[in-house]
């Protein structure tokens, strides 16, 4: 048969007590029970506006359709009856952006993450939730006095605390919302830092590449070795999968991605540990 051609397409989808319009050039979309889809969407910059009809949590997802690649990305905020917020989303048909939203300010960033937080601590209890929220608290004070080594240090602890609640064995959903999480942090450190390279240092982000290009080759021999002995290496094989896709994510970046791709690494180095091994 012939090759299937894919269009490039923008897909919005919204959860959430609140309306969704789309605006491009003067056209308007407006969603279908949350959902609008944009076929062959043109390059350019898209303005989602968000409505609230009640009051509550809103998730905008966003996904890009473009030539040879999916991306998808979540925003989340709290909402109120008429209240509306509005997300840029450049799009391009050859080179979308991991993290398209480009009109969001730091503080709705480490928002998001509080928001993130909120959630998980509905789906557990465990009070490693409590300290991610104390820890964004203090990177919050932190960022509002510029103390922005303070801020990166909180961020990072934040990481490490949702490392120790996936160290606690908890069910799928809420193993899978902490990564929802770092996710959110993730991009937030990156367009907090971007700016302000010199809270990273060359030499940390040098020393943290080593260790994982040294711990990703000991950790394949080591779980090959286990496999090969007949021990059940199911858990720490999936962690160590996890730990490598944030790697690769991480070889990706741009030089204009110096925080991202330390904070990539971080997580990297955290999944690595999580192992145990």
């Amino acid at each position: 048969g012939q090759a299937t051609t894919i269009q490039p397409g923008l897909l919005f989808l919204l959860r959430s007590p609140a309306t969704l319009q789309v605006k491009l050039n003067g056209q308007t979309y407006t969603d279908f029970d949350g959902i609008i889809f944009i076929p062959g969407a043109q390059n350019g910059a898209y303005e989602a506006t968000v409505t609230g009809t009640g009051t509550g949590v809103y998730h905008l997802a966003v996904g890009q359709v473009a030539h040879g690649s999916f991306t998808w990305k979540e925003y989340v905020g709290n909402i109120s009856q008429g209240q509306q917020t509005t997300y840029t989303i450049p799009f391009s048909q050859t080179t979308p952006l991991e993290d398209p939203a480009n009109n969001l300010s730091d503080k709705q960033r480490l928002e998001e993450i509080d928001v993130q937080l909120i959630e998980l601590s509905k789906l557990s209890s465990h009070s490693s939730i409590q300290k991610a929220r104390f820890d964004l608290k203090m990177g919050v004070n932190a960022f509002s006095r510029k103390d922005f080594f303070t801020l990166k240090k909180q961020l990072e602890q934040i990481l490490l605390d949702l490392s120790t609640l996936r160290k606690s064995n908890p069910s799928d959903s809420v193993r899978l919302k902490t990564f929802t999480v770092a996710d959110t942090l993730i991009d937030a450190y990156q367009a907090i830092f971007s700016k302000k390279i010199y809270v990273i240092g060359a030499a940390a982000l040098s020393r943290l590449q080593i260790f994982c290009n040294n711990e990703e080759a000991r950790l394949n021999t080591v779980l090959e070795n286990k496999s090969k002995a007949g021990e059940n290496i199911t858990e720490k094989t999936q962690t160590y999968m996890e730990g490598k896709t944030y790697k690769e994510r991480a070889g990706k970046t741009t030089s204009a991605e110096i925080a991202k791709k330390y904070i990539l690494l971080f997580q990297t180095q955290i999944l690595f540990r999580e192992i145990g091994l």
